[in-house]
């Protein structure tokens, strides 16, 4: 596993409530690859609409770029690069600020 993907996975994780029993998911985004596969919702806002307290582990990570405090959660992190950073790849983001420090 590339450092890059070791870091995007080590943030929040996430669990599936109806699932018994109960699975852990590294991350918004296989969580809701899971949602689609198994329980047909489509979005984020599906899954939280249908089971509210999904995050059981929350990380937080300071971003380099205007020092806000954001889940460390590859989803939500890249929302906060696309909304306030002109859509910053990620990749690019941890290249820049991670990998060298």
């Amino acid at each position: 596993m590339s450092s890059f993907s070791l870091w995007v996975s080590s943030g929040c994780r996430y669990t599936c409530p109806p699932c018994k029993p109960s699975q852990m998911f590294l991350g918004s985004l296989t969580l809701l690859a899971h949602a689609r596969e198994v329980h047909g919702l489509d979005t984020w806002s599906d899954v939280t609409a249908a089971y509210p307290d999904t995050r059981i582990e929350v990380e937080r990570l300071v971003c380099a770029e205007c020092g806000e405090s954001v889940h460390h959660d590859r989803g939500e992190f890249q929302a906060h690069l696309d909304q306030a950073h002109n859509g910053m790849d990620i990749k690019d983001y941890y290249y820049d600020h991670v990998a060298g420090t």
